[in-house]
């Protein structure tokens, strides 16, 4: 008769497949891909000024990228179920950082088209929060996905904090005119002229430096510029206090 030795558990390995550590990595890359983006607006008056552009050229490079980063979603959702999330990524991360630096040392409209608009365009579409979603849809149980799909998203983009922030400064601003087509209005007023093409300007406005260009800028009808005119008469364009005011939020958000 033979007699068999108790065999002793293994304890079992914990891998790094765990629901916290792909939800903690899926955050990173959502902040990693978003935060450039976010900053893109900053840009705005420096290039142009340094360049001689109008406020077009850097408005259409940007309109161009978004309407390449929605096209090319799609498509880097079926390559990541066919190839694989990781190639995916890697790809909309080279191309995103072509695009960045075909950018900075742009000097001519088609040089911006072709760095910001294009390769960050197609660079987002592989590698921002829409990728990282996908992922988490396939690597966690049922249970962990809503809270894991939060994250992700919040990750990805605090602009409506960043935005209603810039809404209720405009608000809030005391002995100021805001000029629009000629005509002085309230900082209430002007306060819910911007909430209101924000809100009709969503699908278009990823980021906060995205509303100061679409909604804070200029006229949508006539094209001219919105104008802060300050208590002691002198004049401010508006996206230019609105910039400012969106590095001061930021400052202080990082201390």
């Amino acid at each position: 008769m033979a007699i068999s030795s108790p065999t002793t558990p293994t304890a079992p390995s914990i891998g790094w497949r765990v629901p916290a550590v792909i939800v903690l990595c899926g955050a990173l890359v959502s902040l990693v891909s978003f935060g450039p983006r976010a900053t893109l607006g900053l840009f705005l008056t420096p290039m142009t000024v340094e360049n001689g552009w109008g406020r077009d050229v850097f408005s259409f490079a940007l309109a161009v990228q978004n309407i390449l980063w929605g096209i090319g979603q799609p498509f880097a959702g079926a390559i990541a179920d066919r190839f694989g999330t990781v190639r995916v990524l890697c790809c909309g991360a080279m191309l995103y950082a072509i695009g960045l630096v075909i950018m900075a040392y742009s000097t001519t409209p088609l040089m911006l088209d072709l760095g910001a608009g294009v390769f960050i365009g197609f660079g987002l579409a592989g590698c921002s929060f829409a990728i990282v979603l996908a992922a988490f849809g396939k690597l966690l149980p049922e249970r962990t996905r809503p809270m894991a799909f939060g994250i992700g998203t919040a990750a990805g983009s605090s602009s409506d904090t960043e935005i209603e922030s810039l809404l209720s400064y405009v608000g809030e601003l005391n002995n100021v005119s805001f000029i629009r087509n000629g005509d002085p209005h309230t900082a209430k007023e002007a306060e819910a002229h911007l909430r209101l093409k924000w809100t009709n300007l969503k699908s278009r406005i990823a980021t906060a430096e995205d509303f100061i260009l679409y909604c804070g800028t200029k006229s949508s009808l006539s094209g001219k510029p919105y104008i802060i005119r300050f208590s002691d008469g002198h004049e401010e364009p508006a996206a230019q206090v609105l910039s400012s005011r969106l590095q001061l939020i930021r400052a202080k958000a990082t201390r």
